[in-house]
């Protein structure tokens, strides 16, 4: 028997089980009042987008999908951290997605990290390498920051407190992983201002 809380229920392109469920919808209408008519939309987009990128929070994905829903795109955050994954928001947007060639790496130590996203509220800057993954182990440094290792020891991410404020102060960032970098200010810099 059909959950009757679940309205629509797609595939995306990985073969993963994506819904979009009452709370979904509930908060979609309410926020969105312009997509009422765009429910089939919403799961197009997620079944096959024009885009698709990860999301600053963790296990959240956004598919974007041109010339589909109210605007010129659709765009639509779905939360994989559930099971069936669930579509959390959708919404039409005017401005094109983020050009994947624009994504910047980083090298601090012996690890490139090829992901940024920075909270400029929070001054906090997320590296990671690869796609987003569960961290096995996060291990603070003596400077205040988070390394996160995967199971076999691995770093896969860094979270770096006070981003902009240690370069603003010291003109670099000092990390401890394991041991002791100074990251220059001209390393860094950009990674603030295009992952925002």
């Amino acid at each position: 028997m059909a959950d009757p809380r679940i309205f629509l229920e797609q595939q995306d392109r990985e073969g993963r089980r994506v819904v979009l469920d009452d709370e979904g919808w509930r908060h979609i209408l309410e926020e969105h009042p312009e997509m009422a008519h765009h429910q089939a939309a919403i799961m197009a987009a997620v079944a096959r987008p024009d885009h698709h990128d990860e999301d600053p929070r963790p296990d959240r994905e956004r598919f974007w999908r041109e010339r589909l829903g109210p605007s010129r795109w659709l765009f639509a955050v779905v939360d994989f951290s559930e099971s069936p994954a669930r579509v959390v928001t959708a919404f039409g947007r005017r401005d094109d997605p983020p050009d994947p060639g624009e994504r910047m790496t980083i090298t601090i130590g012996n690890t490139t990290f090829n992901h940024a996203t920075y909270d400029e509220r929070g001054d906090v800057l997320y590296l990671h390498v690869g796609d987003r993954q569960a961290a096995a182990d996060t291990l603070g440094t003596p400077e205040g920051h988070a390394v996160r290792y995967n199971a076999g020891g691995e770093v896969v991410g860094l979270t770096i407190i006070n981003a902009r404020w240690l370069l603003d102060r010291d003109g670099k960032v000092t990390i401890t992983i394991p041991e002791r970098i100074d990251v220059s200010a001209d390393v860094i810099a950009p990674t603030l201002t295009s992952a925002a």
